[in-house]
């Protein structure tokens, strides 16, 4: 949210966070592994988003649920479980940070994270 951190979702199923401050521009602050724990070459993290506070990081895959991870450490903190068959193309956080948009399969939908 201040523009200092980038994070990037990728093919080899991990998200990175980059430090992009002055100076500092391109250095890699984190990665967090096996996102889509899914055996095979068909899982990969295609969207992520910070949430307003820039505390959290929502994630969609491929494959699999919403997930939200804590920005400092990478550790899990929540699961957005939602059946479809087609991934998660693309999420993004309200401004209230209560709740995610996401796409998936043609399908736009908003959820509650609380909940």
């Amino acid at each position: 949210p201040d523009g200092s951190k980038l994070a990037s979702g990728s093919h080899d199923n991990t998200i990175k966070v980059w430090n992009m401050s002055i100076g500092a521009r391109g250095t890699l602050l984190l990665t967090i592994p096996n996102v889509s724990p899914h055996i095979g070459s068909l899982w990969w993290v295609q969207s992520v988003a910070f949430s307003p506070d820039g505390q959290n990081i929502a994630s969609g895959a491929s494959r699999g649920p919403i997930k939200i991870w804590d920005a400092e450490s990478g550790d899990l903190i929540h699961t957005l479980d939602m059946i479809n068959h087609y991934g998660i193309s693309s999420v993004a956080y309200s401004p209230d940070g209560r709740n995610i948009a996401c796409a998936n399969g043609g399908t736009i939908k908003v959820l509650d994270i609380e909940n």
